[in-house]
């Protein structure tokens, strides 16, 4: 049996690209909720709702001007807006 390696024809995602897209899209629709990723599990799925609101991944910075919950493997979020002091 002969191996046959497969090649991707367009370059690699840029994760982080792909999240500035999406915190793009949610601050033009605040307070809509929308499905943003579906994880290979439901703990992955939890981390990156934390990651969202925490503003871990960098592209929700602030922390707090979004929001996030899982649900099973899917991960919805909102823009909510920028805190008030």
């Amino acid at each position: 049996m002969t191996a046959v390696a497969i090649e991707r024809a367009d370059p690699p995602i840029d994760p982080t690209a792909a999240w500035d897209h999406i915190a793009a899209q949610l601050r033009g629709d605040p307070g809509e909720s929308y499905r943003v990723r579906t994880c290979a599990t439901v703990v992955a799925a939890k981390s990156t709702a934390r990651d969202i609101r925490s503003g871990v991944l960098k592209s929700f910075r602030p922390a707090g001007c979004y929001d996030a919950q899982s649900s099973g493997r899917d991960v919805y979020a909102w823009y909510v807006g920028p805190m008030n002091p």
